[in-house]
């Protein structure tokens, strides 16, 4: 086997690791999508629990925020980690079609010289 065989497939098989890897980042944006609106729902609840008396939305309110803080952190990662995702998608694309490309050609070209 030759050389451009050899990186056609080295770059064939980076380019599924990074379409696997970027799936799996997706699953995991998935799950703390639903996380992060389950916690958005229950401190809407609380929110309008507490509201009804002045002296309990008072109590309330440190708690409140706290939650409120980790879920703009969470919906912040949850951005970022979407970006990483589309990147590794795209570059996987990328490196599936190089490698199909190098692998082609490669060929192609011996053909060539015999």
């Amino acid at each position: 086997m030759n050389i451009k065989r050899i990186l056609a497939i080295i770059v064939f098989i980076a380019g599924v690791v990074m379409l696997f890897v970027s799936s799996n980042i997706k699953k995991q944006i998935a799950e703390g999508t639903l996380k992060v609106k389950s916690a958005e729902k229950s401190v809407g609840q609380a929110n309008s629990l507490f509201s009804l008396s002045p002296a309990t939305k008072q109590l309330a309110q440190g708690s409140i925020n706290s939650a409120n803080k980790k879920i703009a952190a969470g919906k912040e990662q949850i951005a970022y980690y979407t970006k990483v995702a589309d990147e590794l998608q795209i570059g996987g694309f990328v490196l599936i079609g190089a490698g199909i490309l190098i692998f082609v050609l490669g060929r192609h070209h011996d053909k060539k010289k015999r």
